[in-house]
């Protein structure tokens, strides 16, 4: 309990001491002034008896509070003293690491304790409880929300007696905390399992309840559309909920559709415009771009809209402003503004550090800066929230960073991290269908079980993995002495990667060559993880940065690198017959890129099949490049550079392919389906004409250290391969 603050005197210190009538005009009363003299106020030393009848109740609250967890310790910690003397005689001496807590915690250690290393380590760990992240970091509550602050903050108040004893749960990562506290909180625990499943319920029904209003709202206008009509408004929202969404699940649909209609915490027009931009570029209509018949044009208006509300808005975080500027970001990095995509998800990072959100606050303390609001405790609509922001972002940032071929920026405090599960299931079993705009995909229609949640974790997992390949084998100035430790390092990882797959759900496994097709947000993991085997195996490839050590054989790394790029060709097949590539996320067109760089390395004995591979690559790559991924146009160049420097005549036609061309000049299946494609590499006219073709030499002069992967002629050879999208 903060002390009231002192009341300042009505007189100065110069007419009190005088004992003359003073003004009290401040800084300087009219009698100091007249006269020429310092003018100083002191603190009132009288009693203040004005202490409001709610400021007695927190007081009382308090003491009640604190009384009985100084009782519960007392009588737990007795008990625990008498358990550990009975049990004394019949422990080992050589067990000093396996005691239980309360007995390395409160027994004095004897001379050989202190000698013994296992003695060493235990007060090394007693230590440590100081610098425990629970007691480090505080949610504060003030006038302008919530933040988190360290101990060296201007802007916290100390803890308060019961959120110091939350701080050591039972999943704290310090097993060597108060047994007595541990006892404490088991006591409890059957009711926190209670309150999930109550937690659970409420908001399945809400999900339920908030889905079915929708439409509902919107047409009869009860939402605040930021000026977009009502039709047009659903038909965005439609197309962004159907796709983007449901991949990271980076915000919470029925909290924000309920925040538009009542003006509530969970949404703000930054994000719709952000929602709105990002479905435009999955639209095909006109009217949506600035100039006829311009793509590049699409929702170019909730762009200038966005950047209309971002200086206000950001002058204070929030949790929509966070899922704004990721939703923006991404769809920024896709068209081709690099930095300003990089720029807009770092500040969101930053908004989920400034809230806390990377912090579980049942495992850290409380405060509150105001009086009659009590620290802070979330309720399920809260901890939802914080569980699908924070988590996806850390996705997002993780994938960010294998398409910049940069460090990842949202870091984690081990231990501390919010809990990952989703609670709200509902859209889990919900069914997908493809949200058509102005032309359909060309195949059957698809319906399937969204399985959003499941996708979502499995991304998640493939999200740490990431971290790890990036620590370990793209960290600048990393090295590897030996073989040995290299392969160490390698066999790690592909261990994570072969028990994602022994443990992806059953539901989320796919064959793309016997299943039917599922919807796109599916595909991504599959992609991702072949991606991952990728980036794992081709440092260590002879244009490698890694290529000094080989942890196996090079025919190994190699028949790795090429099978999981064919593994990526068979689903971007049935991808792009089921969806086209038009509307495909980065996330896709990376895994497409990777599997790219390593497919000159296929050693096939008929060369037109191989060449049949490489063409749809290329020829995925500018689909993707034509419709909301263009900002492709720097990596398209870079491929087909690789392409040409491995020796491939791609203007060569596939005479032997098994694919022939129909009487448009589109490649034909055996059953006569056209895949859409042309029967022969693309000429630099339709890459994009002369112009084009000068560009892209002009950027191999430019980037001319960029190229020696399979370029023997290369000077040194020595260079580095990337793993970035525009290195």
């Amino acid at each position: 309990m903060n002390p009231r603050p002192s009341r300042k005197c009505k007189a100065c210190e110069a007419c009190r001491s005088r004992k003359v009538k003073c003004d009290g005009v401040r800084p300087i009363c009219s009698l100091c002034q007249a006269q020429r003299r310092a003018c100083e106020y002191g603190d009132d030393r009288r009693q203040n008896h004005a202490v409001s009848r709610e400021t007695v109740q927190v007081m009382k609250d308090k003491m009640a509070s604190l009384e009985a967890v100084v009782e519960r310790l007392s009588s737990v910690h007795s008990q625990s003293q008498i358990n550990a003397v009975q049990e004394a005689p019949t422990a080992p001496p050589t067990t000093s690491l396996d005691l239980s807590p309360s007995v390395s915690m409160h027994q004095p250690s004897t001379p050989q304790q202190v000698t013994d290393s296992s003695g060493e380590e235990a007060v090394a760990r007693r230590n440590s409880t100081m610098l425990d992240a629970g007691e480090i970091h505080t949610i504060v509550r003030s006038e302008v929300g919530f933040s988190i602050h360290g101990p060296t903050s201007a802007f916290r108040d100390l803890p308060s007696p019961a959120s110091l004893s939350r701080t050591f749960n039972s999943d704290s990562p310090l097993s060597h905390v108060n047994a007595s506290v541990k006892a404490i909180n088991a006591t409890t625990e059957e009711d926190k399992l209670a309150r999930l499943e109550q937690w659970k319920l409420e908001l399945f029904a809400n999900s339920a309840r908030q889905l079915q209003l929708e439409h509902w709202h919107i047409s009869l206008n009860k939402m605040d559309l930021d000026g977009v009509e009502p039709p047009l408004a659903l038909h965005l929202l439609d197309l962004y909920f159907n796709h983007q969404y449901n991949t990271y699940l980076c915000v919470y649909r029925p909290a924000v559709m309920a925040s538009l209609v009542n003006d509530g915490p969970y949404a703000n027009k930054l994000l719709l415009n952000g929602m709105y931009y990002t479905a435009a570029l999955q639209s095909g209509r006109a009217h949506l771009m600035d100039v006829a018949g311009d793509p590049q044009t699409l929702g170019n208006r909730f762009f200038r809209r966005f950047e209309e509300l971002l200086a206000p808005t950001i002058r204070r975080s929030s949790i929509p402003s966070i899922s704004a500027l990721i939703i923006m970001g991404s769809s920024l990095l896709t068209r081709g503004h690099q930095t300003l995509g990089w720029l807009y998800c770092g500040i969101a990072y930053r908004m989920i550090s400034d809230l806390g959100l990377d912090i579980n606050p049942n495992k850290v303390n409380t405060s509150s800066l105001l009086v009659k609001e009590p620290e802070y405790t979330q309720n399920a609509l809260e901890a939802e929230m914080q569980r699908r922001i924070f988590w996806g972002a850390y996705m997002n940032d993780r994938y960010n960073s294998l398409y910049f071929g940069r460090p990842p920026s949202l870091h984690i405090l081990k231990g501390f991290e919010p809990d990952r599960e989703c609670l709200d299931m509902h859209d889990e079993l919900e069914t997908w269908t493809p949200c058509y705009d102005t032309v359909k995909p060309p195949s059957a229609h698809v319906m399937a079980p969204k399985y959003n949640v499941s996708n979502r974790n499995s991304l998640l997992k493939l999200a740490d993995i990431t971290s790890d390949i990036i620590e370990k084998f793209y960290k600048p100035g990393l090295e590897y002495h030996s073989s040995e430790a290299a392969w160490q390092q390698v066999n790690s990882v592909q261990q994570q990667l072969d028990q994602w797959a022994e443990q992806l759900p059953a539901h989320l496994y796919y064959d793309p060559k016997k299943d039917t097709p599922i919807p796109p947000h599916r595909f991504y993991p599959h992609t991702t993880y072949h991606t991952l085997h990728i980036l794992l195996y081709r440092p260590f490839l002879p244009e490698g940065h890694l290529r000094k050590v080989e942890p196996m054989p090079q025919s190994e790394i190699r028949d790795r690198c090429v099978s999981a790029a064919l593994n990526i060709y068979s689903l971007a097949q049935a991808y792009r017959a089921a969806y086209t590539l038009t509307r495909a996320p980065y996330l896709f067109s990376y895994a497409l890129l990777s599997a790219a760089t390593v497919i000159p390395l296929l050693h096939w004995e008929d060369h037109h099949s191989r060449i049949s591979v490489i063409r749809f690559f290329l020829d995925a790559l500018k689909e993707q490049q034509g419709g909301a991924n263009s900002g492709l146009k720097k990596p398209i160049m870079i491929i087909r550079g690789l392409f040409e420097r491995a020796g491939l005549d791609l203007s060569a036609p596939s005479r032997n392919d098994p694919e022939r061309s129909d009487s448009a000049g589109n490649v034909t299946s055996g059953d006569g389906a056209s895949t859409g494609f042309d029967a022969a590499m693309p000429s630099w006219e339709s890459w994009g004409g002369e112009d084009y073709r000068e560009l892209f030499q002009d950027f191999l002069l430019e980037h001319s250290d960029c190229w020696p992967m399979w370029d023997q002629n290369a000077a040194g050879g020595q260079q580095e391969m990337l793993f970035g999208m525009f290195g």
